[in-house]
């Protein structure tokens, strides 16, 4: 099929989403299911013929139960397509070398009750909580944390000082 060296193999193209609460600046991650305490951004990959955007909208439906988030979210900004590698022997190192980020900040508008985590029959988080941007730096993974600085460097009207 292709060529068996990982360096070879594509990025996946992917996006993620940092709500934000205008009234503190606290930021939503998510924690997977199983794994208490791995905190990750709602996020996933851009289907065939999708835009970034409507990756975006459909990611965060899917993975925070969020209806029509379009009407509670604001898109400040996006940070730099950044790229990670899988780990190897993970499922998506089989097909992909890594992912091509592009982070999204989000102000919400809506309030924790509109968040349904198990809305889809494969939920992917177990709860969510909202942390001041130097904490998110201290829970994400360190493969994802250069994404997150990416982000924040990109965007110094939306996150300020508090970065």
């Amino acid at each position: 099929m292709g060529p068996q060296t990982t360096k070879r193999k594509p990025y996946r193209p992917n996006v993620g989403a940092i709500l934000r609460r205008p009234n503190d600046g606290k930021i939503l991650m998510a924690e997977r299911i199983g794994r208490p305490e791995s905190w990750q951004f709602p996020q996933g990959g851009i289907e065939e013929g999708e835009s970034k955007e409507e990756a975006l909208w459909r990611e965060i439906n899917e993975e925070l139960g969020l209806n029509e988030p379009a009407n509670l979210c604001t898109i400040l900004g996006a940070g730099p397509p950044t790229t990670y590698k899988f780990p190897r022997g993970t499922r998506m190192a089989k097909k992909w070398r890594g992912q091509r980020q592009t982070l999204f900040v989000l102000d919400f508008h809506g309030e924790d009750r509109d968040f349904c985590l198990d809305a889809f029959e494969h939920p992917e988080f177990q709860s969510f909580a909202w942390f001041p941007v130097d904490e998110a730096f201290e829970r994400i993974s360190k493969l994802k944390r250069r994404i997150l600085e990416k982000t924040v460097e990109a965007l110094p009207d939306v996150f300020g000082k508090a970065a």
